[in-house]
């Protein structure tokens, strides 16, 4: 009977310590979590933004910079919450902003993968939500109904973007377009999430209290626009490796292909690096013949002199073109050709 008291009153001390901790997560002041927030969505912006300097030839990195700095603008807006004047003010501007950005992440996402959004569609859309938003905001201030709609419009934003990343992904972006799908998705599932406990729960706390549906909308959100950040990263990169491929391929045939007799020497020793089919073809030698070995070792050069003033030419100019020489071929005959040389 003593064991068992103990643990009652164990199982009490629990319950107490569940229940102040989850009291004091819900007494998180907004303005504390709007600046934790702020801070990594501003690494965020910073992170695009240097993305978007790098390289400008793609469509749809600037839009997904103002996404964020969109989304990094609707947390400033929650700080004039504080000031009575401005409250209904900064409620319309931080739903927009935040409606706004991921809107341009949804264009950026279309354009980045070759495709056009349907502006007329978009337009009207946000057209509808800005006066919705600001009637239940000036002329019928109803803080369920609000928060519910802008839930809803998040989360139909988030998943036309991952439905966009998922449909119109191509093989060279397969993996990062996957990841920035589930980003987006993810952002979807938090906000269907926020509007439930929104309808189900009170929705506010206090003035300056985060209430249930904030927090899991700010949280849950950051979270997920940590990932879709990364996913618009390796999007980029991703299509940057594969083009870089596709061009060392495209090169790689050229030089293989050329009829003409190529090959890639050590300027300081002559000591072969690559050759092609057509210098097989012209001179007999294979890469088994030169691998390993300089042109002085297998004499193709018929004059060694004839090479010491291309080389001088390369050094004076970086590049000679049409210099006549003698070569010998791998059975031993002569040829006579013009050399063209360019330093790399």
């Amino acid at each position: 009977v003593v064991n068992s008291i103990e643990n009652a009153s164990r199982a009490t001390e629990i319950h107490t310590v569940n229940q102040t901790a989850w009291e004091y997560a819900m007494n998180i002041d907004l303005n504390t979590l709007t600046m934790v927030a702020s801070v990594i969505t501003l690494l965020q912006v910073m992170a695009l933004f240097v993305q978007w300097r790098l390289d400008k030839t793609y469509r749809g990195p600037g839009w997904w910079l103002l996404g964020m700095a969109a989304t990094g603008l609707g947390f400033a807006w929650a700080y004039l919450r504080a000031v009575p004047q401005w409250v209904l003010l900064a409620i319309v501007g931080n739903n927009l902003s935040f409606v706004f950005g991921r809107t341009f992440m949804y264009i950026g996402v279309l354009r980045f993968l070759g495709r056009r959004e349907r502006r007329g569609a978009l337009i009207a859309f946000l057209a509808v939500f800005s006066l919705v938003d600001i009637y239940f905001t000036y002329f019928n201030n109803d803080i369920v109904v609000r928060r519910a709609i802008f839930n809803l419009t998040i989360a139909v934003l988030s998943f036309l973007g991952g439905r966009a990343a998922f449909l119109y992904k191509t093989r060279a972006v397969t993996t990062s377009a996957n990841l920035l799908s589930a980003a987006f998705v993810l952002h979807g599932l938090v906000f269907v999430v926020s509007l439930l406990f929104n309808v189900f729960t009170p929705p506010d706390a206090g003035p300056l209290i985060a209430s249930v549906s904030q927090l899991v909308s700010i949280l849950g959100g950051l979270i997920a626009t940590t990932l879709t950040t990364f996913g618009f990263i390796l999007l980029v990169n991703q299509r940057l490796n594969a083009e870089s491929r596709e061009a060392h391929d495209n090169l790689e045939l050229i030089f293989n292909t050329s009829p003409d007799a190529v090959l890639i020497t050590r300027l300081v020793d002559g000591y072969f690096e690559r050759i092609n089919a057509g210098f097989t073809a012209l001179t007999g030698y294979t890469w088994a013949d030169v691998q390993g070995k300089s042109v002085l070792d297998i004499r193709l050069w018929s004059n060694a002199a004839d090479r010491q003033a291309l080389v001088a030419i390369l050094n004076d100019r970086g590049q000679c073109d049409n210099l006549e020489a003698v070569f010998h071929r791998k059975d031993g005959s002569q040829l006579t050709g013009l050399v063209s040389a360019r330093r790399l």
